[in-house]
């Protein structure tokens, strides 16, 4: 499942009630459909125009993983949520323009930690240890070897 999906996904269970914004590449996933009928699609050929109208904006590409911003030009707002999938770096362009506008702005390195702890219940049958996978996410981003 793609990374966009997943984040789609965990939208949902928000509740019908919230507005979403998403890309105009539509899939026949599950997800996909849900947020389909949940609002209007949102083409993102303007993409820092598109920004503007929307609560929720998520990056699922590697722009940024080098210092690149993938909405250079978007202008967000104190009330928006901006998630940029990369955990590497740890903060973004995109999440300190997001920040600087106000609006809460996460990392994904939640997201590949709960996807490691999920894949280690699958194949152990074991709830995974949250906090210590965390802990050892963080001190690997920091640079800091044991």
């Amino acid at each position: 499942m793609p990374a966009s999906n997943s984040v789609g996904d965990g939208c949902w269970c928000w509740g019908p009630e919230e507005r979403r914004g998403r890309s105009s590449r539509r899939s026949q996933t599950p997800v996909a459909a849900k947020l389909a009928a949940a609002g209007e699609w949102i083409d993102l050929a303007n993409s820092e125009a598109a920004v503007a109208q929307v609560d929720i904006v998520v990056n699922a590409t590697p722009v940024g993983s080098e210092g690149g911003n993938p909405l250079p030009g978007a202008q967000f707002r104190s009330d928006q949520v901006v998630v940029d999938l990369l955990y590497s770096p740890p903060t973004t362009p995109l999440q300190r323009a997001a920040r600087a506008a106000g609006a809460q702005a996460w990392g994904g390195l939640g997201m590949l930690v709960h996807q490691a702890a999920a894949s280690f219940r699958i194949w152990t049958g074991q709830e995974a240890a949250l906090q210590v996978m965390s802990a050892a996410a963080l001190h690997a981003m920091s640079g800091a070897r044991s």
